[in-house]
């Protein structure tokens, strides 16, 4: 299977089971390996989508040309186990700054958040505590 993507936004891929599990939640686990242009690997939990259904999402900040390889907890099914495909991630070409700037991570100073180009990341939040009795 082929997905195409732009960088930073979220590919999903669905896989189908041949077999019926009782309980997919702890009859068995996926995981699918993905390996970026640059040789560095990720692996990424698949989640049960209902019937025989297994899904994946993947996003990268590098362009080109990205394999999986699906891992899972029972070999003998071959529609999750060894299914291998790409991932084609082309530049991002959108004005969402979440995607043009990249993932977030905290800055090397440790002082602030940041985007993977270096944007600064204002997390701004407001939340109502009530309580009641001693707090």
């Amino acid at each position: 299977m082929s997905v195409k993507t732009e960088a930073n936004v979220a590919a999903e891929m669905t896989l189908q089971s041949k077999g019926e599990y009782a309980n997919p939640f702890m009859d068995l686990t996926l995981d699918v390996e993905f390996t970026a242009p640059s040789g560095s690997t990720k692996l990424v939990p698949a989640f049960w989508a209902g019937d025989k259904a297994w899904k994946v999402r993947y996003a990268s900040a590098e362009v080109g040309t990205h394999t999986y390889m699906t891992v899972r907890s029972n070999k003998d099914d071959s529609g999750l186990h060894g299914v291998s495909g790409e991932v084609e991630v082309t530049a991002y070409s959108g004005d969402n700054p979440l995607y043009r700037h990249g993932q977030l991570r905290i800055s090397a100073d440790n002082r602030h958040f940041e985007h993977e180009d270096g944007t600064p990341f204002l997390w701004l939040g407001d939340t109502w505590w009530k309580c009641s009795g001693s707090c």
